[in-house]
């Protein structure tokens, strides 16, 4: 009986640590855990259209542990929620898309769990504006899009 107890009382609070600790961040917090002990966090991915020129950007995205494939347009200038996963226990997710906007196709993966959930920096819900050469994060620091990657 005294077992029962014990195990009861461990798993209400381990679910108490859980909730004390989890919280919910914002692109590139350098040093900081923002997933807490959660094992399990959903992805939220966010992109805005800063092609230029009112040029539409289309997006065609797949995820490397789901097999989900994805297609969705973007107006210029506008900040749409894209997608949301949850991040798989061993790491290694990878969201990879294909934009078409004007007469050009460039690739980029937009979620790398190596790149975007790393000591350099987490995100939890990430935002990206997605401009003619290449995509910039949201620094949680600056408030900025200044942390820019070249087209894969």
């Amino acid at each position: 009986m005294v077992s029962h107890r014990k195990l009861i009382m461990l798993l209400i609070l381990s679910l108490l640590m859980k909730v004390a600790l989890s919280q919910n961040g914002v692109f590139r917090i350098k040093n900081t855990n923002i997933f807490g002990w959660e094992i399990w966090p959903t992805i939220h991915v966010y992109l805005r259209n800063d092609i230029g020129r009112g040029l539409v950007l289309t997006a065609s995205c797949y995820n490397n542990i789901k097999g989900q494939a994805r297609d969705r347009e973007f107006l210029p200038g506008r900040m749409t929620k894209f997608t949301q996963f949850t991040k798989s226990f061993w790491g290694g997710d990878l969201y990879s898309c294909m934009f078409h906007f004007g007469n050009k196709r460039r690739s980029f993966t937009i979620y790398k769990g190596s790149r975007d959930n790393s000591d350099k920096g987490q995100c939890r819900h990430c935002f990206w504006s997605i401009r003619p050469y290449g995509a910039c994060a949201l620094n949680g620091l600056t408030k900025k899009y200044d942390i820019c990657y070249n087209w894969d």
